[in-house]
């Protein structure tokens, strides 16, 4: 037990007792997850935040945009970060819900997709000003949403904080598809400088070597980073505090 990792005790109890956990921790989860989305994007700019809207077939649960322009759809999946194989697996799965409820969303109607969108946010929205993301609370899992065709923002709250961080720093215009952009723009860049790579590794067992595949990459880049995301988290108030 003094080994057992904290994410792996909660799959564990939701496996164990599905009744019992979905009553009483997962329905918690999610809603946590958007409140601390939304706080993020609060502080940065005077957004339109409308978390679990409902629709006939469905629900977008966060809705985000500006007094105009584009409207970003947000699915929130992935309320806890995988420790190990079988919660990545979980993980992924969970991701593939909210492709799934993007792709659903995307085979209405344009004119049913604009009133759904125009009724979230109480003005007029065209197709072409919507744009759809799902928030994860540290990574994805599942290889396809990572496909450019599939045309779904990837957000995590480090990603979110660095994002409306660095925007806040260079006094940039904050709208919809520039905070996207800001937020691809850092995730290739910081992939690009972690360096991940594969690598061939040795180990000795019972007199044999094993060669083994090895995931590297710069644990000191990811490092500052996790510390850059934690002070974009943030922000100063007039009296020298910081919440």
């Amino acid at each position: 037990m003094n080994f057992l990792h904290l994410r792996n005790a909660v799959f564990a109890f939701s496996t164990l007792d599905a009744r019992t956990y979905a009553n009483h921790v997962s329905h918690e989860l999610e809603p946590v997850l958007i409140r601390q989305a939304i706080e993020f994007l609060r502080r940065s700019h005077p957004w339109f935040l409308r978390p679990s809207y409902d629709y006939a077939g469905g629900e977008i649960d966060l809705v985000v945009a500006g007094e105009t322009g584009p409207v970003l759809l947000i699915q929130a999946k992935g309320t806890l970060p995988p420790q190990g194989a079988r919660l990545t697996e979980r993980l992924a799965d969970r991701i593939r819900d909210g492709i799934g409820q993007v792709e659903k969303f995307r085979a209405l109607e344009v004119t049913e997709q604009e009133a759904i969108a125009s009724a979230a946010v109480g003005r007029p929205v065209a197709v072409a000003d919507i744009r759809h993301g799902i928030l994860a609370r540290s990574c994805f899992g599942a290889p396809e949403i990572f496909d450019p065709a599939l045309g779904i923002a990837r957000i995590t709250l480090p990603l979110l904080s660095l994002a409306l961080g660095e925007m806040r720093a260079r006094g940039e215009l904050v709208d919809i598809d520039a905070l996207l952009l800001h937020l691809e723009g850092i995730e290739l860049r910081y992939f690009v400088e972690a360096d991940p790579r594969w690598e061939e590794g040795a180990i000795s067992l019972a007199g044999r070597h094993l060669h083994v595949p090895l995931f590297k990459y710069d644990q000191d880049m990811v490092d500052m980073v996790r510390a850059q995301s934690w002070a974009c988290s943030f922000i100063e108030e007039p009296n020298g505090g910081r919440t």
